[in-house]
């Protein structure tokens, strides 16, 4: 599929220059160590490391009981390259101006945004059930509708939130990959 999406050469030279990876999850841990990977679970099938920028496909969880929250692999690549990796080559007014698109998305009842966003903060209730800041975005999201614009519009430049928006975006990739079009 990655040759797909982006062209052979392009797919090889990912690969070659360990841009992207495909390992289990024994191989990451040992590759990685005990503090870069200790994050990982059984449930996670897919990463972008933040230190090295390289994007890692954990083979032994990309199936059984993970295969039917994946969507497909273009999805997933999509999810990883186009959104974790691409969002660090944004300006903090460009990624700002893409929060903010997605809230109005949102706001204005896109289905496929709707789902994206519920996914992102069900996904984030998961991971972090005790954690104050979910709880806070546990809040604001079952409110976010009945909100005041003013206040609604703020989410798109809190900090707490960026982890849902981006997670928005991935997913919104993941569950629709054949609307994203890629040129190769």
């Amino acid at each position: 599929e990655l040759r797909n999406i982006f062209g052979p050469e392009a797919a090889r030279t990912m690969l070659s220059l360990g841009f992207i990876n495909f390992n289990t999850l024994a191989e990451i841990k040992s590759n990685l160590g005990k503090k870069r990977s200790a994050d990982l679970t059984k449930n996670d099938w897919a990463f972008v490391d933040q230190r090295t920028g390289q994007v890692y496909f954990i083979t032994d969880n990309m199936g059984g009981e993970n295969a039917a929250l994946m969507p497909d692999i273009r999805g997933t690549i999509l999810h990883e390259l186009g959104v974790h990796f691409g969002k660090s080559m944004l300006t903090r007014n460009e990624w700002i101006s893409i929060k903010e698109a997605l809230l109005n998305l949102y706001v204005s009842g896109d289905p496929k945004i709707v789902k994206a966003l519920n996914t992102a903060v069900k996904m984030q209730q998961l991971e972090e059930p005790k954690a104050t800041r979910t709880g806070i975005i546990q809040v604001q999201h079952k409110r976010l509708l009945s909100m005041k614009e003013s206040d609604r519009n703020r989410l798109a430049h809190d900090k707490m939130w960026d982890d849902i928006w981006e997670e928005t975006l991935a997913y919104f990739a993941s569950q629709n990959p054949g609307s994203i079009k890629v040129n190769n």
